[in-house]
């Protein structure tokens, strides 16, 4: 997220925690996701720490170090006038998703996912299958479900964190309606092995005293973290 021009969250806490531990100056930079692997492979910035998907396409030249992990969550108006309780409850229903996302391919069945969406109960059960729209941002998604154009956002958990902490009384987010947890990692460019062990070490740090778990509890975002590595 940003906020007045500075980049927030909970891998901005995370980020600048490992900066202190490692005695570093840290800056931030605002990078579109996508070109962040590139911006890794060139050269322009030294760790990327903005969740990245373990095994994603575009990551095969970077090392990654696992870090946290998110689950997906329905977004749902708050008090949840509609009881949606899980993807059954969405029959019928208009969800929203963001362009480009693990939960379109879901939602859709397609890309990873085709065959195997996440809806195809509905008509099993002989009920309208879910109206999929998709956004171009997070945020454009959270404005359809706040001004009822969707019933409800299928999102990973992070996103559904981000989205109360800025709508808190507004939306309210139901965790874990699928078994999916994408393995998040921070990556370094492959033959910087001494920044990769640094960077390793500060999470076992991190790990070790609770911090990083303070963290994620606080973004209300990530899957159990990682233990520590037992490197030194």
């Amino acid at each position: 997220m940003v906020s007045g021009g500075v980049p927030t969250g909970t891998d901005i806490l995370i980020g600048s925690d490992i900066a202190v531990r490692l005695g570093l100056k840290v800056e931030f930079e605002n990078t579109d996701k996508a070109a962040i692997p590139a911006s890794l492979s060139s050269g322009m910035c030294d760790i990327a720490l903005s969740a990245l998907e373990i095994g994603a396409p575009g990551t095969a030249g970077l090392v990654m170090v696992p870090y946290g992990g998110l689950h997906q969550s329905l977004v749902v108006p708050y008090g949840n006038p509609d009881s949606i309780a899980g993807l059954g409850d969405l029959c019928g229903r208009t969800v929203g998703v963001t362009a480009g996302s693990d939960e379109e391919a879901a939602a859709l069945g397609s890309g990873s996912q085709a065959g195997q969406g996440v809806f195809p109960a509905c008509s099993s059960a002989g009920k309208l299958a879910p109206i999929v729209r998709s956004y171009g941002t997070e945020s454009d998604a959270a404005d359809a479900l706040m001004s009822g154009q969707a019933d409800a956002l299928f999102v990973d958990s992070a996103t559904g964190a981000y989205e109360i902490e800025w709508h808190k009384d507004r939306v309210t987010a139901i965790d874990n309606v699928t078994d999916s947890v994408a393995k998040l990692g921070i990556a370094v460019p492959k033959g910087k092995q001494g920044l990769w062990a640094a960077v390793q070490k500060a999470l076992d740090a991190m790990n070790a005293d609770g911090s990083l778990a303070d963290f994620w509890f606080r973004g209300g975002a990530s899957d159990v973290p990682p233990g520590a590595s037992g490197t030194p």
